[in-house]
């Protein structure tokens, strides 16, 4: 098996902040658990430029590279952002099948096959003959694959997000009153949500907020006026979960419109770390309502001021407790061997 050749080809987090987010992590994690099974399988980045719309540049390149970087391979594996897929990627799949490759796809987010639904025939087709008809294609929720199957596509496997065991060491604690949110801090991740319910607070509850600011919406001193709320900028992806092990709950009150099974949440999991965020898209597939976290209706701060005011010692211990046990359904490990199973 070693001996085919495969590309994998999608980003993954480079130095620019950017280029840091929730789909080149899933990539990144992909990656790495395939080149640690022996295979002979090399990565390239779809973007090289991170600048908002430089990425046509990048896609209109790949339309005259394809062919000359796809002959070198055996199986070609693709995972492009939403915007890929709908654009460059049937010009792509076209040259990969052209050289008669094998064609494992694979797609983030909960939104694919909505989008579909609204696209013009034209396009619809285009899609349907071309990276609908890969040898294999992954999908992150159930929804999606419920979808294309109903249209007769069995070529779709469910592949949720997914993250290796933690390894670190879970502390012993209690309930302390100290929340994070880790991701893009951005308005649609439900950050003017958290600031209207922390102001509220007294200042023995505090959170934390890391991750990319949004200058649209944000500045660096934006949260300085709270003596609650701090920023607290990047984090190194394969340091998020050490992090995380320092709080009581994971917030993300989101209603991202391309929303799936957020990584956060999976890594939340792995260190049994219950979550409050939003009853959006398909998170009630993976977050259990006064389980292994809360559920709120998105865009209520008010919601979420009296959720955190009624959690007490007993209630975060069974929901971390909870938690934890909710992670094996995300293990890597056992996940990701449907990818072994395909390239087989």
């Amino acid at each position: 098996m070693s001996s085919k050749k495969i590309l994998y080809l999608g980003n993954i987090p480079t130095s620019h902040p950017k280029s840091i987010g929730g789909l080149t992590t899933i990539a990144l994690e992909v990656y790495t658990f395939l080149k640690n099974k022996n295979l002979n399988i090399e990565q390239k980045q779809i973007r090289s430029f991170w600048k908002p719309k430089w990425q046509l540049i990048d896609y209109f390149f790949w339309i005259f590279k394809a062919p000359f970087v796809f002959r070198k391979y055996d199986i070609i594996m693709i995972f492009g952002s939403l915007d890929f897929n709908f654009t460059i990627a049937p010009i792509v799949w076209i040259w990969a099948k052209l050289l008669r490759k094998k064609i494992v796809y694979q797609i983030s987010g909960g939104v694919f096959h909505d989008k579909f639904e609204k696209l013009d025939p034209i396009r619809k087709y285009l899609l349907k003959k071309t990276i609908l008809k890969s040898d294999y294609f992954f999908a992150e929720t159930k929804s999606i694959i419920n979808y294309f199957k109903s249209l007769g596509y069995e070529n779709m496997i469910w592949l949720p997000n997914s993250r290796p065991v933690y390894e670190g060491n879970l502390p012993e604690k209690k309930y302390s009153k100290k929340f994070v949110f880790v991701s893009r801090v951005t308005q649609n991740k439900g950050i003017d949500e958290i600031v209207e319910a922390f102001s509220k607070l007294s200042e023995n509850y505090q959170v934390d907020l890391y991750g990319p600011l949004d200058n649209k919406f944000y500045h660096k001193d934006f949260f300085k006026k709270y003596k609650n709320i701090h920023y607290k900028g990047l984090i190194e992806p394969e340091k998020v979960r050490d992090k995380l092990t320092e709080y009581d709950f994971l917030l993300l009150p989101t209603f991202h419109p391309g929303e799936g099974y957020p990584g956060i949440i999976i890594e939340s999991f792995s260190v049994a770390l219950p979550v409050i965020t939003t009853n959006w898209r398909s998170i009630p597939d993976i977050v259990k309502h006064d389980y292994n976290g809360f559920l709120i209706e998105p865009k209520n701060s008010e919601e979420l001021l009296e959720l955190i005011k009624s959690i007490d010692n007993s209630k975060y211990l069974r929901l971390s407790s909870n938690a934890l046990k909710s992670f094996s359904n995300f293990d890597k490990n056992i996940v990701y061997q449907k990818f072994i199973k395909a390239l087989k």
